[in-house]
């Protein structure tokens, strides 16, 4: 059986959004904080620099001189991504509030 080409991008969108720390991270560079100072003291190190690595292999962060913590740029594709995030949320609680009505 074929799969669309919009259930695999919808399926690549989802395995990107439940990536632990992805979302989180990806806000915290997008509000320009250090990421030591935009998420909790016992965060999971492994779990953060997959994040912060599959955000630089998708080409949506700049990291900061080879490593983990500090401050990070978002590129523009970054920026889209937050976005198409904040949209996504929009659209959610839109559908939320109509569901309820």
């Amino acid at each position: 059986m074929a799969v669309s080409p919009a259930y695999e991008d919808l399926g690549r969108a989802l395995d990107l959004i439940l990536q632990p720390l992805l979302v989180d991270t990806l806000a915290a560079i997008g509000e320009g904080k250090a990421l030591e100072d935009a998420l909790p003291a016992d965060t999971d190190a492994e779990l953060l620099g997959a994040a912060l690595q599959r955000l630089v292999t998708i080409g949506a962060v700049e990291p900061a001189a080879d490593r983990l913590l500090g401050h990070h740029a978002l590129t523009r594709r970054g920026h889209r991504l937050l976005r198409l995030l904040d949209d996504l949320d929009s659209a959610i609680m839109r559908a939320e509030t109509a569901h309820r009505d």
